[in-house]
C-alpha cells in the first residue's frame, strides 16, 4: 500500500503530466487549424479579386464592341431614320416605315452579330430609343420590339439621359445580364447637326466569367440572386419558368453556375444557416464529402449607384477538400493517440516506481523522462504533417534549439549538425539575407512580431519558400531574453499564388497591394508596364511616390476614395484617373480595390486591387464627344455648341450686368461657286473662309458654323456699336481677297448682321432674330456690307 502522502504526490504529478500532455495536443491542434483556416480565407479573397477583375474586363469588352458598332455612320443613319419613323407613326413599335428601317438595320448587323456571339460569348445586341428605354431592334430576337423597359433597364435610361457610356449588372423581365451601353449619335441632314438617337446595348451573362474561373482556379463558382431582387424586375411567368424547378427554399435563386452540383452545395449551406450576402468562408458537407465555400455579396447597377440599396445576391466559390481535411483529421488523430499513449506509459512508470519503493524512484523517473521525449517526438511528427518547425533562441546564452522539422527543411542531420544561427543563414538565399537580418534586428530592438518570407537554398540543389514568424520575450527590466517562433514550408502555397498570377497576366490586368500602416505599395509587372516602367525602377513604391505620377487634378479625389475604403466608409474603390507615362504622355486607368485583411480590432491592414488601362476607351469617348460638338468640315463649333454658349453667356450677363455682341455672317453668291466649280472647291472655300474668320477673333470669342455658308459669332469683348462695325469691316476686308483653289481664282463677298445684348429681358431667340434681321437688311442694301 502506498502511503497517503505518496498517493497525494502521485495524483499531483499525474495531473501535472496530463496538463502538459493536453497542452501539447491542443497547441498542435490549434496551430494546424488556424493555418488551415487562414489559407482558406486567403484563397477565397484571391478568388473574389479575380472574379472582380474578370467582371471589369467583361464590361470593358462589351463597351468596346458596342462603341465599334455605334460608330458606323450607316448604322447611325438607319437608326435615326427608324427613330423618325417611330415618332411619325405614333411611338412604340411604329408602323410600316419603322419596320422598313428596322429590317434595314438588322441586315447591316445581323450576320456580323452572330459571328461576335460565337467568338466573344456575347448574348444580346439591342437598340433602344430614348428618352427612357423603348426597344427598337433586338438583333438576337428581331421579331420582338416596341416594348418600354424604363422600370428595369436603368443603364439604358441613364445613357439616353446623360449621353455617356454605362456598364453594370441588371435583371430584366426575362433574365439577368452584364451590360455595356453606349450612346448612338447621328448627323441629322434636316437640322444640319449631330443629334442623339438612342442607346446600343451589348449584353452577356455570368456564365462566361464562371467558366474561366473554374478552368483557371480549380474552383467551381455560381451566382445567386435574392427573391426580392428578381421579384422587383422579372415577370412572374419568367420567374416560374427559369427558377421554379430549383426549390431551394431560401431567400435566393441560382442565376448561373459552372457545376451541376451547385444546388446541393447551396442547400447544404442553407441548412447550416449561411447568409450568403454577408460574405464569409465555411466548410460544408455534401453527400459525405467536405467542401470549402467562400461567398461574397454582389450588387446590381442601381446598387452600385445607391449604396443604401440591398445587395442583389452573392457569388459563391466551392471546392472539394476532402483529401486535405482527411489528412488534417489523421494528423489530429495521431496527435491524440500519441498523447494518450504517452500519458498511459508515464502513469504506468509512476505506478511501478511507487510500487518498488523510493530507491528505484530515480530510475523510474529517468525512464519516464525518456518516454516524455518520445512523446515530444511524436507530437513533432504530427507537426511535420503541417510542414511547421519550431525554434527557440536564448539571447542571453546565445544558444539555439530547432525541432526535427527544421532540420529536415534545411536537409541537415540532427545527430551530427548543431543548431546555429550562422548555419541557418548559410541556407538563406543570398538575395534575402540582408532583408531577413534587418527584420530580426528590428524585432529584437523594438519588440515587434517577426514575420518574413524568404527562400532556402538546399544542398541537393533545390530551393523552397518558407514563412518565418517569431516573437521576443523580455525580462522584468525590458531586456530581450528569448526569441522563439516557427518556420513553415509555403512552397506549394507560392505555386498556387503563381498560378493566380498567371491568370492575372492572361487578363492583362495590373495588381497592387497597399500596406495601410507603412503606406508601402506592392505591384505586379503589368501594373508598372502601364506607365512604361519596370517594377525595379519604381521600387521602393509608396502611396506618396505613386502620387507624383498621378495627374494633379485627379490626385485629391483618388486619395479621398482610398481613405474612404480604408476607414470602411465605402466597401469598394472604383475610380478612373490619369497617370504620367515614362515617355511623357498621359495614360487613363481604372483602379478597383477593397480591404482584404483586418486587425483583431477591425482596423484595415491591407488593401488590394487591380488596375486596367482604359486609354483606348477614353480616346473613343473623346472622339464621339468631338463629333457631337465640332463641325466636321471646318473644325468650328457647331450649332448645338453655339446655342449652349449663347444661353450660358446670357445668364452670365444678367448676373453681372455685362454687354456682348452676336453677329451672323452669310457668304454672297456662294451657290454659283458650287455650281460652276463643284462641291470639293466649295468645301475648300468654306475651310479657308473659316480660317480667316477665326484669325480675326480673339481667344475669348466663340465662332460657329450654323450650316451651309452661314456663320455666327459671340464677341465677348465687343460692348458697343463702334466695336461691332470695326470688327465687321476687318472680316469683310479679309474675306474679299482673291483665292486660288484647285487652279481657279475665286473672290467671295459676305454680308454681316449684328446685335448688342444690352436689354436683360432679351432671350436667346430674341437676339438671334435681331441679328438675322440685320443680316437681311445688309443683303437687301447691296450685299458685301454690314448692318446692326
Amino acid at each position: 500500500m502506498f502511503k497517503r502522502k505518496s498517493w497525494k504526490l502521485f495524483i499531483i504529478v499525474s495531473v501535472f503530466v496530463a496538463l502538459i500532455d493536453l497542452a501539447f495536443v491542443y497547441m498542435n491542434y490549434h496551430f494546424s487549424e488556424r493555418a488551415f483556416k487562414q489559407s482558406m480565407v486567403v484563397e477565397g479573397n484571391s478568388l473574389h479579386l479575380n472574379f472582380q477583375t474578370l467582371l471589369s474586363q467583361t464590361y470593358t469588352n462589351t463597351l468596346t464592341i458596342a462603341t465599334f458598332i455605334a460608330s458606323d455612320s450607316k448604322i447611325q443613319q438607319a437608326f435615326l431614320k427608324g427613330k423618325r419613323a417611330v415618332e411619325k407613326e405614333g411611338g412604340g413599335a411604329g408602323g410600316v416605315e419603322a419596320k422598313r428601317y428596322r429590317e434595314a438595320l438588322y441586315s447591316m448587323v445581323g450576320d456580323k452579330w452572330a459571328e461576335v456571339q460565337k467568338k466573344f460569348s456575347a448574348r444580346q445586341l439591342h437598340f433602344h430609343l430614348g428618352p427612357g428605354s423603348t426597344s427598337f431592334l433586338r438583333v438576337h430576337k428581331p421579331d420582338k420590339y416596341g416594348d418600354n423597359m424604363d422600370d428595369v433597364r436603368f443603364t439604358i435610361v441613364d445613357t439616353n439621359k446623360e449621353k455617356l457610356p454605362r456598364t453594370g449588372f441588371e435583371t430584366g423581365r426575362v433574365y439577368s445580364g452584364l451590360r455595356g451601353v453606349v450612346p448612338v449619335p447621328a448627323y441629322d441632314a434636316e437640322l444640319q447637326k449631330r443629334v442623339h438617337v438612342g442607346a446600343l446595348e451589348v449584353g452577356t451573362s455570368f456564365n462566361v466569367i464562371l467558366k474561366i474561373l473554374q478552368e483557371t482556379s480549380n474552383y467551381s463558382a455560381g451566382v445567386l440572386l435574392t427573391q426580392q431582387h428578381i421579384k422587383g424586375s422579372m415577370w412572374r411567368e419568367s420567374i416560374e419558368k427559369r427558377f421554379g424547378a430549383q426549390d431551394l427554399k431560401c431567400e435566393c435563386v441560382i442565376e448561373a453556375n459552372s457545376d451541376e452540383n451547385f444546388k446541393e452545395v447551396i442547400v447544404a449551406g442553407r441548412d447550416k444557416g449561411i447568409s450568403y450576402r454577408e460574405g464569409g468562408h465555411e466548410l460544408i458537407e455534401v453527400d459525405g464529402q467536405s467542401f470549402l465555400m467562400s461567398y461574397f455579396p454582389i450588387r446590381d447597377y442601381q446598387g452600385e449607384r445607391d449604396k443604401k440599396r440591398a445587395d442583389a445576391g452573392a457569388v459563391v466559390f466551392w471546392k472539394n477538400i476532402e483529401p486535405q481535411l482527411s489528412a488534417l483529421r489523421t494528423a489530429h488523430l495521431y496527435n491524440i493517440i500519441y498523447g494518450v499513449i504517452g500519458f498511459i506509459l508515464i502513469e504506468l512508470l509512476f505506478l511501478i516506481a511507487f510500487h518498488f519503493g523510493t530507491k528505484r524512484l530515480e530510475n523510474a523517473i529517468d525512464k519516464a523522462s525518456q518516454e516524455i521525449n518520445i512523446h515530444k517526438d511524436r507530437l513533432l511528427a504530427a507537426q511535420e504533417l503541417a510542414n511547421i518547425g519550431n525554434w527557440e533562441w536564448d539571447l542571453v546564452s546565445d544558444s539555439l534549439w530547432w525541432s526535427a522539422q527544421i532540420y529536415e527543411l534545411l536537409e541537415l542531420d540532427q545527430s551530427r549538425d548543431v543548431a546555429k544561427y550562422e548555419t541557418y543563414m548559410e541556407r538563406v538565399h543570398p538575395d534575402d539575407r540582408a532583408r531577413m537580418q534587418a527584420e530580426i534586428d528590428d524585432a529584437i530592438s523594438s519588440g515587434k512580431n517577426y514575420s518574413v518570407e524568404h527562400r532556402i537554398v538546399l544542398p541537393s540543389g533545390g530551393e523552397i519558400q518558407v514563412l518565418a514568424r517569431g516573437s521576443v520575450d523580455r525580462n522584468s527590466e525590458g531586456e530581450p531574453v528569448i526569441f522563439k517562433g516557427t518556420v513553415q514550408d509555403i512552397t506549394e502555397l507560392k505555386k498556387a499564388q503563381m498560378n493566380l498570377s498567371e491568370v492575372i497576366w492572361a487578363t492583362n490586368v495590373g495588381t497592387w497591394d497597399l500596406d495601410v500602416a507603412s503606406g508601402a505599395l506592392s505591384v505586379n509587372t503589368r501594373w508598372a508596364e502601364m506607365m512604361g516602367y519596370s517594377v525595379k525602377e519604381l521600387t521602393p513604391l509608396t502611396m506618396s511616390s505613386w502620387g507624383a505620377l498621378i495627374c494633379p487634378e485627379d490626385l485629391d479625389e483618388l486619395r479621398s476614395k482610398v481613405q474612404n475604403v480604408v476607414k470602411c466608409i465605402e466597401p469598394f474603390l472604383q475610380h478612373e484617373f490619369k497617370v504620367r507615362h515614362k515617355e511623357g504622355q498621359w495614360v487613363w486607368v481604372l483602379a478597383r480595390g477593397r480591404v482584404v485583411e483586418r486587425s483583431v480590432s477591425g482596423d484595415s491592414v491591407r488593401v488590394s486591387g487591380s488596375t486596367v488601362d482604359i486609354t483606348q476607351r477614353k480616346s473613343i469617348e473623346l472622339k464621339i464627344q468631338r463629333l457631337a460638338t465640332i463641325d466636321a468640315l471646318t473644325g468650328l463649333n457647331n450649332r448645338s455648341v453655339f446655342n449652349d454658349k449663347l444661353n450660358e453667356q446670357i445668364r452670365l450677363a444678367k448676373r453681372l450686368g455685362t454687354v456682348f455682341a452676336v453677329m451672323m455672317l452669310d457668304l454672297d453668291e456662294f451657290k454659283p461657286v458650287n455650281d460652276q466649280y463643284g462641291h470639293p472647291v466649295g468645301d475648300e472655300l468654306l475651310k479657308q473662309v473659316s480660317a480667316d474668320i477665326k484669325s480675326e477673333c480673339r481667344d475669348t470669342d466663340i465662332v460657329a458654323r450654323l450650316g451651309g455658308d452661314e456663320f455666327a459669332f459671340i464677341l465677348l469683348s465687343t460692348t458697343d456699336h463702334q466695336g461691332c462695325k470695326a470688327f465687321a469691316e476687318r472680316v469683310l476686308q479679309s474675306l474679299s481677297q482673291e483665292r486660288m483653289i484647285d487652279g481657279h481664282a475665286i473672290a467671295i463677298k459676305a454680308s454681316i448682321g449684328y446685335c448688342l445684348y444690352e436689354d436683360v429681358s432679351m432671350t436667346d431667340r430674341d437676339i438671334m432674330i435681331a441679328a438675322d434681321s440685320a443680316l437681311y437688311r445688309a443683303k437687301r442694301g447691296g450685299k458685301n456690307s454690314y448692318c446692326g
